[in-house]
């Protein structure tokens, strides 16, 4: 990168540059994984049987909102909270993925839980595997239908809430 200063009077000078640098959080957008931003992989534990379990604390307090009710899929799009996308590496082919997203306690977060195959930034219904909202601050759960590869997990806020919530992940 470069920084040019200049006068277009020919006036000279001192002058003082100051440069902020932007940190954007894991987990803020679609980016690559591991890019800046890029979605946060969410550490499974793999069974010998083939299923897999997560549990983990997710908070989107602090992030934008980057889906609108004219951009996104069945329920998401309610959400004007900030989101936060993260990354699940599923180790096989499985015929289900059972999540659920429980506001923690003190939370304001009224949660929407979304599951969707790639690309990452398709946020159409038709990309939708799964997703549920409960506007009265519950918890809510999901069950989708068969998915292999990667698939994006959305954590959203109806109505612009924001708050940590644990997200709880079960392959059977």
């Amino acid at each position: 990168y470069f920084v040019v200063v200049d006068s277009h009077t020919g006036d000279t000078g001192t002058f003082t540059v100051s440069i902020d640098e932007v940190v954007i959080p894991p987990g803020e957008n679609c980016a690559g994984v591991g890019a800046a931003g890029g979605p946060a992989s969410i550490p499974l534990t793999v069974f010998p049987d083939g299923g897999a379990t997560a549990t983990l604390t997710v908070d989107n307090t602090g992030y934008a909102n980057d889906t609108t009710s004219s951009s996104a899929g069945a329920c998401i799009g309610v959400g004007t909270g900030p989101d936060r996308v993260y990354r699940l590496d599923l180790p096989a082919p499985t015929a289900s993925i059972h999540a659920s997203l429980t506001p923690n306690s003190g939370s304001t977060l009224d949660p929407i839980l979304s599951i969707r195959p790639g690309p990452c930034n398709d946020l159409s219904s038709s990309g939708e595997l799964a997703c549920d909202y409960d506007s009265s601050g519950l918890p809510v759960s999901i069950v989708t239908g068969a998915a292999s590869g990667t698939v994006y997990v959305w954590v959203d806020g109806y109505g612009g809430s924001v708050g940590p919530a644990t997200l709880n992940i079960t392959i059977p």
